[in-house]
């Protein structure tokens, strides 16, 4: 059975819910490392739908703001950037143009610039380590070199994170 328009709507909208609520689980459990990495986890897939769902009924707005959101997700995921009061309050407001966005395309109405959003959006991805490179640089002398060789860039990255963790 294939869904209608309206129902491809309904399930974006629903998604973003979810990530609201998925936001305020981060805020409530950001000192703790596992539920905080759980949570960053759930939110990019649940944005990560809401970008394919929109981009195949057409809805190119609200597939940029999550394709940019997700770039900011991509670096908290990997350690790239910390999650702090500034990443949370840009990710609340990606959300909040995801639900302007879909509201305004589902009413028919333009949709308004984002270009100060995405550039909140790449400042924060862009923000710089979440750790120092000190730390950084004793979790690589414990790792047997051939085992780092063998990594991908995002592994040693998630490799470093962990460890710093104490996972």
């Amino acid at each position: 059975m294939e869904q209608n328009p309206s129902e491809f709507l309904i399930e974006v909208e629903e998604l973003i819910e979810k990530v609201f609520s998925d936001l305020d689980r981060l805020r409530e459990n950001i000192a703790d490392q596992n539920s905080r990495r759980q949570s960053i986890d759930q939110i990019f897939r649940h944005v990560h739908s809401i970008k394919g769902l929109s981009a195949a009924i057409g809805l190119e707005a609200v597939s940029h703001i999550a394709h940019e959101f997700e770039t900011l997700l991509d670096a908290l995921r990997m350690g790239r950037v910390a999650v702090d009061e500034r990443v949370l309050q840009i990710s609340e407001n990606a959300v909040n143009a995801l639900a302007e966005s879909l509201t305004l395309a589902a009413s028919g109405i333009l949709e308004p610039s984002r270009r100060t959003l995405f550039d909140q959006l790449h400042t924060a991805a862009r923000h710089g380590p979440a750790q120092s490179t000190a730390d950084s640089d004793a979790v690589l002398e414990r790792i047997p070199s051939d085992i780092w060789q063998s990594l991908s860039e995002d592994e040693k990255q998630r490799l470093v994170n962990v460890v710093q963790e104490g996972s």
